[in-house]
């Protein structure tokens, strides 16, 4: 098992190093929003605190 989960990190390595490359030199624009966008939280599952902290972030900060 772990040489094919190896043999997968590899491959996504490499493509996350093209896709890095080609942003990079600008071959690869990056999408400008018309209303904010905000990330919170990471590939974890379940109890971080990412709903809580996403609730926090639109009744404080994001209210005009």
């Amino acid at each position: 098992m772990n040489f094919f989960l190896g043999i997968l990190s590899l491959i996504y390595g490499f493509f996350s190093m093209t896709r890095n490359w080609l942003y990079d030199r600008k071959w690869i624009r990056a999408t400008k929003l018309s209303v904010p966008d905000i990330s919170v939280g990471n590939l974890t599952v379940g109890g971080t605190g990412k709903t809580p902290f996403t609730d926090f972030l639109i009744s404080r900060c994001l209210r005009k």
